[in-house]
């Protein structure tokens, strides 16, 4: 018999990339054979969230306002077992600092659908709002209520580029790893369900294209999601 356990709430962010958030226990069991042992929630934690705005500059080797996220763990199935998050390390831009510029995955409250007051031109669907989740369920803006369920928190994991994006944008060789997390202590468990939404970024690309991409919609295009997961070995 497996374990399962349920993430909910996983979003897209920057080139082609994932959100996970807190969610509610709405179902005891997975698919038959499994029981379901635990419910990763993003709320009430102490990790850092990403800020202090929706750009993330906290998430940067360089930065000098404050707290600066780079990696958190979170408990479930009743504490015995943890997963745990980050800034990748490993990377052309910055080897062995942990930095978004290298993927990753972060927490976040952040939401903006469209442009404040005070930006202008394609702010809401660029990397100055990369931190932000496209749900509509939510009020825009309000920074409350984003994550799956009308939750507050959610995450966002950024990395991996192709072969051909790597090479015209940031030259050849320079790797961007894939981000996520990890069972700790060499766990196994298997995933029972998680939900997906783009960030604002991802959504605001698609829909209408920027300097780097032509938009899907008008282009009939489609936008694939790839998660892969690993054993212990």
């Amino acid at each position: 018999m497996y374990n399962n356990f349920k993430i909910c709430a996983f979003a897209l962010c920057a080139i082609s990339l994932p959100l996970l958030s807190s969610c509610s226990d709405d179902d005891n069991d997975g698919p038959k054979g499994m029981v379901k042992v635990g419910e990763i929630t993003f709320e009430n934690t102490n990790i850092i969230l990403a800020g202090p705005d929706s750009y993330g500059a906290n998430l940067y080797a360089d930065y000098t306002g404050g707290d600066r996220f780079t990696a958190g763990s979170i408990a479930f199935n009743k504490g015995a077992n943890a997963i745990t998050f980050g800034l990748n390390t490993q990377g052309d831009f910055y080897p062995d600092i942990a930095t978004l510029y290298n993927g990753g995955m972060f927490l976040s409250q952040f939401n903006f659908r469209s442009n404040p007051a005070d930006k202008i031109g394609d702010w809401w669907y660029s990397y100055n709002n990369q931190c932000s989740v496209y749900n509509v369920e939510s009020v825009d803006g309000a920074n409350r209520g984003a994550g799956d369920d009308n939750s507050n928190t959610f995450a966002v994991i950024n990395g991996s580029c192709d072969a051909s994006s790597i090479s015209s944008v940031y030259g050849s060789g320079k790797e961007v790893s894939l981000g996520g997390f990890h069972f700790d202590n060499n766990a196994e468990f298997t995933i029972g369900e998680i939900e997906i939404c783009n960030t604002s970024y991802v959504y605001g690309v698609i829909q209408n294209g920027n300097g780097l991409a032509q938009p899907l919609k008008a282009n009939n295009g489609w936008f694939k999601v790839l998660a892969y997961g690993y054993d212990a070995t």
